[in-house]
């Protein structure tokens, strides 16, 4: 009995053109390696890109490259590119489990205001796609592991944001995202500190 055809472990962007491409794909192997973005490596929100799958036809004419990615919990997931570089797609579903008896009853919207602010904190210091990476993960600010693995740990520490016009404000600029250098604080509250932080006033 002839085995099931088990995807390709991508280790470069040569790696994306096996010999049957045409025929699971019915995509020229030239075509394939033009369009695919290498994603191989790299971290998007819990999901780690472990192997690429192939390409899947969505359409008439459209194909699709798909991804299979290791998730922080332990889980594996199948995505599709366009979702990672977009942040669509931040794990295997686990976030969403764990925020969703936080997102019902009396927190009403907050825990999803707070669940988000944290999730868009990761993905600016992790997602080189992001277009907030220069000024957070670029400069080498990074989220303390405590918070990056648990969405409770940082409501423990920081509780629920306030309301939608504050974000987090790191106290030191140029330090990380953790509990001692962290608060709730309004747009004009941050530059406000910011400025402060330029002329060396203490804030």
């Amino acid at each position: 009995m002839k085995g099931r055809p088990r995807p390709w472990l991508a280790t470069s962007a040569g790696d994306l053109t096996p010999p049957n491409l045409v025929e699971r794909f019915g995509m020229p192997n030239a075509d394939i390696t033009s369009r695919v973005r290498n994603l191989l490596g790299q971290k998007f929100g819990r999901l780690l890109v472990v192997e690429f799958i192939g390409s899947r036809k969505t359409g008439a004419k459209t194909h699709r490259a798909w991804w299979r990615c290791s998730c922080d919990c332990g889980g594996t997931h199948d995505v599709r590119a366009s979702h990672l570089l977009s942040g669509e797609s931040k794990s295997c579903g686990c976030l969403s489990k764990a925020t969703h008896g936080l997102s019902a009853g009396s927190l009403g919207g907050r825990a999803h205001l707070s669940y988000t602010r944290w999730a868009n904190m990761i993905q600016r210091c992790e997602n080189t796609n992001n277009p907030r990476y220069a000024s957070y993960g670029g400069r080498g600010i990074k989220v303390c592991a405590r918070w990056r693995n648990s969405f409770e740990a940082f409501l423990e520490d920081m509780g629920h944001c306030p309301s939608p016009g504050m974000s987090i404000d790191r106290i030191n600029n140029d330090g990380d995202y953790e509990p001692e250098n962290c608060k709730w604080a309004t747009a004009s509250e941050q530059q406000l500190n910011q400025r402060r932080r330029k002329a060396g006033a203490p804030s």
